[in-house]
């Protein structure tokens, strides 16, 4: 027994002394390594579903510090739209009790306190707004406009106020109209015109509360003249607008959707345009500038691939996700895209919403920009194919949330997924490695108990077991094939060998066995011990996994 003690005490000095230093490197290393990256990735929980909407209708989602709700068409005959709380405990309210209102579009925004702006646009094209209160009842009702066209934008601005901007069915001229945070609109005379001829318009607010606003305006059928201005949402002087560029579309198409996007850096305006041989399916181009520097323009087509692999066989979240994928230049096998949305306000990231149809059918999509470039873009694969439209919001903290209808045969259902919990994290921006989590200095420190634990238990295997030459490939056989399912729990990444498991893990598992019994050999024909062997395995292995790779890759 004693000579069983000895051993086992002189070995661990300088087992643990090993371990530990590589372990503590590892972790520091790792921790300042990923501080500065910048790649994304969103996780999706808290996945839910709603009551029947439109199929094909954009879903109003209402997140701001005082309201979390859908805005959604009511289910009963004694109201024409739904306050549907996300909070749990909330209670659903009704909203404006006129069955006689059709509409076309509705958009709510936060008004001063917990009230509420509601507007929206009629089957005649009349714009109205409403002024409701918390409770869900109207104080006031404001008839705004007629002639509006459908893509008429809403613009929150200052504390509660609201600016909207629309096109002109009838002449094309480009109007504008403000309500102030107590529901009540600009006198009808100064319902201002602010451009005789402006096509299509897009805007976005600044966290700066500037207003940007571009819109374009038909020289030809594929010649359109792109104009830029950035200024006080409340006093928008359009007379110093600029001319950006000319957008030039290929013969046969027709420009559809204008949308713009701000992050930090940059303005991205998105355009679609549709064929009539293709009708249901988009094709999806932006421009992209420096704020301040418009002259700097840069096009480019925005192509994802049709074949998506989800991940399917590991995951810790309700909502199993596609990869952030980088999109290259151009995609090999394009996939069709229609309903493009940015994320309303500025932000260091924006993302993109879409629905990209994939080889199973239509789903959402996500693709993310931030300087001006397009970093990746995942896809949603959870749930059933034939997704309309998804809605993005940001809400006050930070995370993303996405609504979208769902055709299930006959009956529609609303689904809602947010970043909540999870967020945006940063990671390692190689091609290749944008599905890794941000691990802090922090984090990884905690985890070096769990690194002693993984190696010093293979470990006693080799030392306590009297045939050590079969215990070693034991112990590196459990050690490794740990790695396959430990990191899916305390890195909440799933390991790339499981992405085509069966094969690949019967392979991995082979070339263990080969390598601990390889090791174990040449350990025996130099005469070392066992333990040298083990150590020679798996520091190495500790070193270059957490280090060179960020986290265990299995």
């Amino acid at each position: 027994m004693r000579d069983w003690s000895m051993r086992i005490w002189g070995i661990s000095r300088l087992y643990f002394t090993w371990i530990v230093l590589a372990a503590v490197i590892a972790a520091i290393a790792l921790g300042s390594r990923m501080a500065n990256d910048s790649t994304p990735i969103y996780r999706w929980a808290d996945l839910r579903a709603y009551t029947t909407v439109p199929a094909f209708t954009p879903v109003d989602v209402l997140i701001t510090t005082r309201h979390r709700a859908l805005i959604v068409p009511a289910a009963t005959d004694d109201a024409v739209l739904t306050y549907t709380a996300l909070e749990p405990g909330d209670e659903d309210r009704p909203l404006l009790p006129y069955p006689n209102i059709e509409m076309i579009r509705w958009q709510a925004a936060a008004a001063q306190g917990e009230l509420l702006h509601l507007v929206w646009l009629t089957p005649e094209h009349t714009l109205f707004s409403a002024y409701i209160s918390a409770e869900g009842e109207t104080l006031r009702v404001n008839e705004l406009a007629g002639d509006v066209r459908a893509d008429f934008l809403v613009l929150p601005y200052g504390t509660g106020s609201l600016r909207l901007i629309w096109v002109d069915t009838h002449d094309s001229s480009l109007m504008t109209r403000c309500i102030d945070p107590g529901g009540r609109p600009e006198p009808l005379y100064s319902n201002q015109q602010l451009l005789p001829q402006a096509h299509f318009a897009a805007g976005a607010m600044g966290t700066d509360g500037r207003l940007h606003l571009a819109w374009l305006q038909a020289q030809t059928a594929q010649d359109w003249t792109l104009w830029y201005q950035a200024g006080d949402a409340g006093d928008l002087d359009i007379q110093t607008a600029r001319v950006v560029d000319t957008l030039l579309l290929e013969p046969g198409e027709t420009l559809s959707e204008v949308h713009l996007g701000l992050d930090t850096t940059h303005a991205y305006l998105f355009w679609t345009t549709q064929s009539s041989d293709q009708p249901d399916i988009s094709r999806v181009s932006l421009a992209t500038f420096p704020l301040g520097a418009p002259d700097e323009i840069t096009f480019t087509e925005l192509a994802l691939p049709r074949v998506v692999d989800p991940v399917s066989l590991v995951t810790l979240d309700p909502v199993p996700y596609g990869p952030v994928v980088p999109l290259g230049d151009r995609a090999d096998d394009p996939a069709a895209m229609r309903w493009v949305i940015p994320v309303p306000g500025q932000a260091s990231i924006l993302p993109l919403t879409l629905a990209q149809r994939t080889t199973d059918g239509w789903r959402p999509a996500v693709v993310y920009f931030q300087a001006g470039q397009a970093l990746g873009f995942q896809v949603i694969t959870a749930l059933p194919a034939n997704a309309g439209p998804a809605t993005p919001v940001r809400d006050p903290a930070g995370d993303l949330v996405l609504a979208w209808p769902v055709l299930q045969g006959t009956d529609v259902g609303l689904y809602i997924a947010s970043t909540a919990g999870a967020g945006l994290v940063e990671v390692a921006p190689e091609a290749g490695e944008n599905d890794r989590d941000t691990i802090t200095a922090r984090r990884a420190l905690a985890w070096v108990p769990v690194g002693l634990v993984w190696l010093v238990v293979p470990g006693c295997i080799i030392l306590l077991s009297p045939h050590n030459r079969w215990a070693f490939p034991l112990a590196v056989m459990i050690y490794s094939s740990t790695k396959l399912v430990w990191p899916a729990t305390l890195f909440e990444h799933i390991p790339n060998l499981l992405d085509d498991a069966g094969i690949s893990v019967g392979v991995a598992v082979l070339l263990i066995a080969l390598i601990g019994g390889g090791l174990a050999s040449l350990a025996q024909y130099f005469r070392r011990p066992i333990w040298q062997g083990w150590l020679l395995y798996a520091l190495p292995d500790v070193v270059i996994t957490w280090v060179v790779f960020g986290e265990n890759v299995g």
